[in-house]
């Protein structure tokens, strides 16, 4: 019985770490596209400013 219950509760915290790495991951992707889209719209800024100038 002590078995199963280790078992259950070693199967919670896998859960739990697991659903906290996914979430960390998931979150660390999103910002990251976020960067990308902001770097990248400073870049098109940037480019067409230069155009213009020219």
């Amino acid at each position: 019985m002590a078995h199963k219950h280790a078992g259950k509760k070693y199967n919670d915290d896998f859960k739990k770490t697991f659903n906290q790495s996914f979430f960390i991951s998931t979150y660390d992707t999103c910002w990251g596209n976020c960067l990308n889209i902001v770097q990248t719209a400073k870049e098109l800024l940037y480019i067409s400013v230069v155009l213009s100038v020219l």
